[in-house]
């Protein structure tokens, strides 16, 4: 048989296996299996002249022995084969994808993708085609999106050089097939690539972030980070950009504050792009408690959550805040203080 990429697991059964009756004439049949069985269905694929049909367990009918190979049940569907060309039957014996492909998958959100002459399609579980096999490779469906392919493959039909797009469940083509390459959509958008630049397509199939920087990534569920020419700036999920690309490093979100950095120095956008303070401070570190200490002209203080410097930098030293209080160390001497920048006891 040539090569199918569906996975198929034989169940082997004895004739006096179970579930099966003792007094079937079992002469007539050069083999039985049970392939499918629940408490009130039993299935056996039985050969007959070295053709495969199935029958109930009351020996009715179901497939006629027509086939060269009948798998077990998967989710409903059953792989037939005849002569090394594969479709599939349902419970009822249905042959909803007659037997003229090389190559099937399993059934993902309903749909399987069918290989014909080398080229893949798409078939819903009624058998209606949604794609004619029309693209070098297709990949399976996630979400109600796939993605497709024209190029060049490798000897195992995965592709290698060529085209990438996005089809919805109806067959329509949501973009061009035009990318180098497409990523798995995550936060519902995918990054999207032409030569050696980078963007972003929702689901709509929407060039959210235009095919046109050295390297995009997503910073947040509503925040994208753009970079071009060695520089940062940002989009919000709708495609709006709300930072041009003036920034050598966006860094960490700390909830609604996004960190920065222009010529060594640290400021903060809020999640509108807005610089809510200017790239002034030396150094930080990580908030903690919803402080996060800061170096401005080798002096310490801290900032908030809303990027307000609500103790003033003026200490030599500071440690982050643990359980309400930090160590801080000022002329020389070490000592601890509050939220509110109050010196306390230890």
């Amino acid at each position: 048989m040539k090569h199918f990429i569906i996975a198929v697991t034989l169940v082997t059964c004895s004739l006096l296996g179970f579930g099966q009756k003792t007094n079937w004439d079992y002469s007539k049949y050069d083999s039985l299996q049970i392939i499918y069985s629940t408490d009130s269905v039993e299935y056996h694929k039985y050969d007959k002249k070295g053709k495969i049909g199935i029958k109930d367990k009351q020996e009715k009918i179901i497939v006629k022995a027509k086939y060269d190979e009948i798998y077990s049940f998967n989710n409903d569907f059953a792989l037939v084969v005849i002569k090394n060309k594969l479709g599939f039957i349902n419970l009822k014996g249905e042959e909803i994808i007659p037997c003229k492909y090389d190559e099937l998958d399993f059934f993902y959100e309903n749909i399987v993708r069918v290989k014909q002459d080398g080229k893949w399609g798409y078939i819903n579980d009624t058998g209606e085609i949604l794609v004619v096999c029309k693209y070098d490779y297709a990949f399976n469906f996630i979400n109600g999106i796939a993605k497709v392919f024209y190029g060049e493959t490798h000897e195992n039909g995965y592709p290698k050089n060529g085209k990438y797009g996005i089809i919805n469940k109806k067959g329509e083509e949501l973009t061009a097939v035009k990318y180098d390459g497409i990523s798995n959509f995550r936060n519902k958008l995918a990054k999207i690539r032409i030569d050696d630049k980078h963007g972003y397509i929702n689901q709509e199939g929407k060039e959210i972030v235009p095919c046109e920087y050295d390297k995009v990534w997503i910073l947040s569920k509503d925040i994208i980070v753009v970079k071009k020419d060695y520089k940062s700036g940002l989009f919000n999920k709708n495609g709006e950009k709300i930072s041009d690309c003036k920034y050598d490093v966006i860094g960490n979100l700390y909830e609604n504050l996004t960190k920065v950095e222009i010529g060594g120095k640290i400021g903060f956008l809020d999640l509108e792009g807005k610089e809510i303070i200017p790239c002034k401070y030396d150094d930080m570190l990580d908030f903690s408690e919803g402080l996060a200490a800061v170096v401005l002209n080798n002096k310490c203080g801290f900032i908030n959550l809303e990027a307000k410097e609500v103790i003033a930098c003026r200490y030599d030293y500071a440690n982050p805040f643990e359980n309400g209080k930090a160590k801080v160390e000022l002329d020389g001497e070490e000592f601890y203080i509050n939220t509110k920048g109050e010196r306390i006891k230890e």
